[in-house]
């Protein structure tokens, strides 16, 4: 895929206010401009996410352009990220990096920390290249499943990075 008059005219919108995205948290109208930032992505594509860092130790910020784990738009994700021009102070990333596992993932009902899951690979007989993973969570709710499961993918997703995630597990 190659770069087009659309990623160019992102490109240059977010040079001409990128200031304006350096610290999200103390921003008074940050949520006008996160709708402004996805509006403009999804112009490119409705699959485009974002993440903004908050700013570094040394200086600067990151953005992440996510496909959230959508394989079929990693490609999309690419070609913007290879267009965007040497911002200064700014690192702009292809897909959510690998975290690791040292974390908590909150969401409401489902609290889950991944140093206390069990995580069983699972390889498909016909296809020992998919890979798959039971995992078991403590204190199980049935009643939650939805949510756990959702919450799993996350926790995937943070720890081992969002392109594994989406190549390698698949089920």
């Amino acid at each position: 895929m190659s770069e087009t008059s659309t990623e160019r005219q992102f490109w240059d919108w977010f040079g001409s206010i990128q200031h304006f995205y350096r610290n999200m948290e103390a921003a008074a109208d940050s949520e006008r401009l996160m709708n402004e930032f996805e509006g403009r992505l999804h112009a490119i594509d409705e699959d485009l996410y974002f993440e903004f860092s908050e700013p570094l130790e040394g200086g600067g910020n990151e953005l992440v352009i996510t496909a959230c784990g959508k394989q079929d738009k990693f490609d999309c994700v690419r070609t913007l990220v290879a267009a965007a021009p040497d911002f200064a102070g700014w690192t702009i990333i292809a897909f959510k990096p690998a975290m690791g596992f040292i974390f908590t993932h909150d969401h409401g009902d489902v609290v889950l920390k991944p140093s206390e899951l069990w995580f069983l690979p699972l390889v498909a007989k016909s296809n020992p290249r998919i890979l798959g993973l039971r995992i078991a969570v403590p204190d199980y709710d049935p009643t939650l499943k939805d949510k756990i499961m959702h919450s799993l993918w996350i926790v995937l997703d943070t720890g081992l990075g969002e392109v594994v995630c989406a190549e390698r597990i698949k089920h």
